[in-house]
């Protein structure tokens, strides 16, 4: 960073050509894990939403138990796991850069 500013670049340009090419894939990571996070996520929308058309996925599943026979709801779980788990096979390099680099100490 010093280097930088003695070369002459700004605050912005520390921030822009440094500090986020850096922290680009924990960004990465954690955006894709709170993605997959609220698509998952079941007690809180679940406790406060009571418009069927603000339910998530899962909140919506489990009202269907006692309405639909147990294979419709596999069917609907299974599909309810379908887009973590392509999230994850499109991004899988930069969650593991992620993990990868937010280890590092120096």
């Amino acid at each position: 960073m010093e280097a930088a500013r003695i070369d002459g670049c700004t605050s912005m340009g520390l921030f822009a050509r440094i500090a986020l090419p850096l922290s680009k894939p924990v960004l990465w990571a954690v955006s894709i894990l709170t993605v997959n996070n609220a698509w998952s996520d079941f007690f809180w929308p679940y406790m406060v939403l009571k418009d069927q058309e603000l339910w998530t996925v899962m909140v919506a599943i489990f009202n269907l138990k006692s309405s639909a026979p147990m294979d419709i709801m596999f069917v609907a779980l299974t599909l309810s796991i379908v887009p973590p788990a392509v999230l994850f096979l499109f991004f899988q390099r930069y969650i593991i850069a992620g993990f990868n680099f937010s280890g590092i100490k120096g």
